[in-house]
């Protein structure tokens, strides 16, 4: 993917992983390095190397999107609550304009996130952070080749940062075709089976079944990951484009549970794709 090409080129020019630009270990003279173990505490060195690894992935995206506000177009803003983790807990400005309390969810919603990996970072005990995906073939990542699917491309890109904490990125792929009868309207009730019910946050993309609002499976599904161990945020993958209707409606009501929903064609028409002239030819 051209991701993996520009992660390539980053790495060959010298940073090599680790916070100082050398090797993950620190080990500068070319000696082996020794496998670090997984788990423990959150020392100040792994805690640097953690930033340093969100900072080259930032770059990293900024340069394969060709700027910071091209990349956030298409990525932070093309959910229909934007991420925004500088938000103050209330904003009278913003809530003038968009309505009493919005500024409040804003800020609920992404420090909803922050404290489910900040809580996974912090525990000694813990060697893992799981993020389950359940949804159709596209989740799954049917006619695509296994290594460039969503969820593998996601686990190289961010696992990384885990890494340097001491830990891995576990991506659970329960993704499945539709044809033996399943769609979201039974499979958002089996979250807990298809994957483990220790998840850190759920993806769903059953969207492609979906033909039209489905509030009602997202809304429960919402609710019933609550009584999960670790009450893991809810974010829906929706292939079409954005609509201010029932996910915006649940993105306010449930942003302290950290839902969101991610709009796909949203998010390349944010990037300059134009469906306008796609859609007068018969295209769309």
């Amino acid at each position: 993917s051209g991701i993996a090409r520009e992660e390539g080129r980053a790495r060959a020019a010298g940073d090599g992983g680790g916070p100082e630009g050398g090797p993950e270990d620190g080990v500068g003279d070319g000696a082996a390095a020794a496998t670090p173990p997984r788990g423990g505490t959150l020392t100040p060195a792994r805690l640097l190397a953690v930033r340093a690894e969100s900072v080259r992935i930032v770059s990293l995206l900024d340069s394969y999107y060709g700027s910071s506000d091209r990349a956030a177009d298409m990525l932070v803003r093309s959910f229909v609550g934007e991420w925004d983790f500088d938000a103050p807990v209330s904003d009278p400005d913003v809530d003038r304009v968009y309505g009493p309390g919005r500024s409040g969810q804003t800020h609920d919603r992404a420090a909803r996130l922050v404290d489910t990996m900040a809580r996974a970072l912090v525990d000694p005990g813990r060697t893992e952070f799981v993020i389950g995906g359940i949804g159709s073939s596209i989740m799954a990542g049917h006619d695509n080749c296994r290594y460039d699917n969503f969820p593998s491309q996601m686990s190289r890109l961010f696992g990384p940062v885990w890494s340097a904490a001491g830990m891995d990125l576990v991506y659970q792929n329960a993704g499945m075709g539709g044809s033996c009868g399943d769609s979201h309207l039974n499979q958002h009730w089996c979250h807990a089976a298809l994957v483990s019910p220790d998840v850190d946050v759920l993806h769903y993309e059953w969207t492609v079944f979906e033909h039209g609002p489905a509030g009602a499976t997202h809304e429960e599904l919402i609710r019933w990951t609550q009584m999960l161990p670790k009450q893991p945020p809810v974010h829906v993958f929706n292939t079409g484009e954005r609509a201010d209707g029932e996910d915006y409606m649940l993105v306010g009501r449930y942003a302290r549970q950290g839902y969101n929903a991610f709009y796909m064609k949203r998010g390349l028409a944010n990037g300059g794709h134009d469906y306008e002239s796609e859609r007068a030819v018969g295209l769309d």
